[in-house]
Order: C-alpha cells, then structure tokens, then sequence
C-alpha cells in the first residue's frame, strides 16, 4: 500500500530528471539537501543512514527526513531508486536499474545471478554488505517497483497525448 501511494508522487519528479539530464546522459544535477522549512521540526523529522550502490561502489549518505521532504524524493532527486517505500537502507542508481531492466526484457530475469555477481564485483573492490543475501532481497525490491514507476511514467505520457489529440 505504500508503494501505491509513493510511487505516483515520483512520476512528476522522474520525468523532470530525465530531462534535465537528457535521459540520463548527463550528471544530476546538485539536489536540495533536505527540507528548509523551519516550522518542520517535529517528531516527524529524523536522520536515516542509506546504503547506495552503484555499479562501482557503494557509498552510505545520510538524509534529513521529514514529511516535506520524503526519503523517497530525496533519492530520486539524487539519481537513486529506494529498496523501500518510506525507510529505506539500501538504493540504488537509476542507471544501473534501467541497464538490468533493459537485460531483463531480453534475457531471462535473473535477480539472484544478477545480485551475486555484482556482490562479488563490489567484494573484489573493497565493499563488503553485512548480512546474508541482503543485495538480492533490496535490489530485487528496488527493480520490481522501478518497473512500475516506469510504467506510470509511459502511461502518464500516453494518456497527455491523447489528451492533446481531443
């Protein structure tokens, strides 16, 4: 259920990165660091540690979290994509998620193999996941709703060019 309910609000959010960086063809661009409203102090705010990870590194941020400026958002502006709906530990690039969707449609879809052999990239370079299978369950998570976003993104196009042609 709370995916449903975060996932519409990233389409909007998507579309604008993807045009800024020309589809991902260029850097994203230097994101707002957290909620600057002062009245935002509540018990509602908190930090939250996050596991990114990349085709050549993983890298831990911390986000300033609140109901403003949801974790999910903060992400996306970054470029990343949340195993998670609302506290997530571990993201991951948006470059990576579409080349492994990409392989996907026309390969078998093999997240376990997939995970495994970037576990093991990773582990030769120095970065180490705690925890048994941990890359496997998240990414998978990650790739799974990354798809539905990206499903609601061409339905939200479809459905403004049919708009236009009435």
């Amino acid at each position: 259920r709370r995916w449903n309910m975060i996932l519409p609000q990233l389409v909007t959010p998507y579309t604008k990165l993807m045009s800024t960086t020309s589809n991902g063809r260029h850097p994203v661009p230097t994101f707002r660091s957290s909620c600057t409203k002062t009245n935002c102090n509540g018990p509602s705010r908190r930090k939250l540690k996050v596991t990114c990870v990349y085709t050549k590194y993983l890298e831990e941020i911390y986000l300033d979290v609140c109901k403003c400026c949801p974790t999910s958002l903060q992400l996306l502006e970054r470029g990343l994509f949340p195993s998670a709906p609302v506290r997530p530990t571990l993201t991951v690039d948006l470059d990576q998620l579409d080349l492994v969707s990409t392989l996907f449609m026309v390969g078998a879809p093999n997240v376990m193999n997939w995970a495994e052999t970037l576990t093991s990239c990773l582990a030769r370079k120095g970065y180490v996941l705690g925890g048994q299978d941990v890359l496997r369950r998240h990414y998978g998570q990650a790739l799974q709703y990354y798809r539905v976003m990206i499903d609601m993104v061409s339905q939200t196009v479809n459905n403004a060019i049919e708009s236009s042609r009435k």
